[in-house]
């Protein structure tokens, strides 16, 4: 189909990516995101809307036991992107995939190659990743790359600019190439410059496209 690579995720549609400001000062008068659970407006969602981990497991595996024989005769591959924020619940709505317990589950139900992750630096080390080890360790799932960090913890983060934040990042270059990475790897994320207009409608934003 010419699309080698499908970046997705598992969160509810109903509260996605999480941020409680996009306006927290950087370096140089820059602009960055951040996430911090005390100041999150954590008001329940339509109880229709909600769902527990169980469920959302069945669903998952409802979902990925029938989508990856598609894929490997279509010869894509998927790369699940973790919960953002890796929280196990916000607004009433479960998530599953914010532990690196989680993303050995994913492989246990599903091992074929084609079913594998984004690799984000900020949100597995959130989880408690060390970069270079979780690499290797998930080397052959690995089919697209965040390139990204955070200062703070799951339930409190900032987003950096690439040269800081809590991965070595010079370290997971190497394990990355150690482990023969090609696929495509994207600086995820940087902060909103000086001068430049929003981040969903400016130069940011034009940048991405």
């Amino acid at each position: 189909v010419g699309v080698p690579v499908l970046c997705y995720n598992f969160m509810n549609w109903a509260c996605r990516v999480g941020r409680t400001s996009y306006e927290a000062p950087a370096r140089g008068n820059a602009l960055t995101s951040t996430f911090d659970m005390s100041q999150w407006d954590d008001t329940p969602v339509a109880a229709e809307l909600q769902c527990e981990p169980a469920r959302l497991w069945e669903n998952y595996t409802w979902f990925i036991k029938r989508i990856i024989p598609v894929c490997e005769e279509a010869n894509v591959y998927l790369a699940l992107h973790p919960d953002d924020p890796p929280v196990p619940r916000l607004r009433g709505v479960a998530r599953i995939f914010n532990t690196l317990d989680a993303f050995d589950r994913m492989v246990e139900i599903e091992p074929s190659v084609r079913n594998g992750i984004t690799y984000d630096l900020s949100l597995f080390a959130l989880m408690g990743a060390d970069a270079p080890r979780e690499i290797v360790k998930r080397r052959r799932y690995i089919h697209f790359v965040h390139f990204r960090d955070v200062v703070g913890e799951r339930t409190r983060y900032t987003e950096t600019f690439h040269d800081e934040g809590m991965t070595d990042k010079v370290a997971a270059m190497r394990a990355l190439q150690e482990i023969g990475f090609q696929g495509p790897m994207r600086p995820d994320h940087v902060p909103l410059m000086a001068g430049e207009e929003g981040h969903a409608t400016g130069d940011k934003a034009k940048g991405y496209f």
